[in-house]
């Protein structure tokens, strides 16, 4: 008798377990707070160039540093035609950059880019260099809804 007192137990206590652990599953697939992007790449001098973009909005799903055969948009921020939760950010670094930190902030219904390049300290004549940013935002970002402001 004690052990058919135990069953209904232990099968009550499997089921718990089991909602406890689907319940965990759950939570751990949801994504919450910033995120973040990292690119490095090595120079032809030695060490290396650091691209790192934090989205502190929650609007940005997916981001493309550099990516190969998409053109810098010629004012800056542009959606490319017929995708309007894609956004193109173009910026202007140099040959001497050693790190650039992007940081992106909800405004309103739209979004603050702010980006910031750290120069090697040395002597450095280059002339700049073009990139391209590509965000896929989880709806609709008009680039006209969009600031960018860059710091040395």
């Amino acid at each position: 008798m004690a052990a058919h007192a135990l069953r209904p137990r232990s099968a009550t206590l499997r089921v718990t377990l089991a909602l406890a652990l689907s319940a965990c599953t759950t939570i751990t697939d949801v994504v919450t707070g910033p995120r973040q992007w990292t690119q490095a790449s090595e120079l032809v001098g030695g060490g290396t160039y650091t691209i790192d973009v934090r989205d502190t909005s929650g609007r940005i799903d997916n981001v493309e540093i550099d990516p190969p055969n998409v053109a810098a948009p010629a004012e800056g921020v542009a959606n490319p035609p017929g995708q309007p939760n894609v956004l193109l950010v173009q910026w202007t670094g140099g040959a001497c950059d050693e790190r650039t930190d992007i940081a992106i902030d909800g405004q309103g219904q739209g979004l603050a880019i702010k980006v910031a390049t750290t120069v090697r300290p040395v002597d450095c004549d280059a002339i700049g260099v073009g990139h391209v940013l590509r965000l896929t935002a989880n709806a609709p970002l008009p680039a006209d809804m969009v600031t960018v402001t860059t710091a040395p």
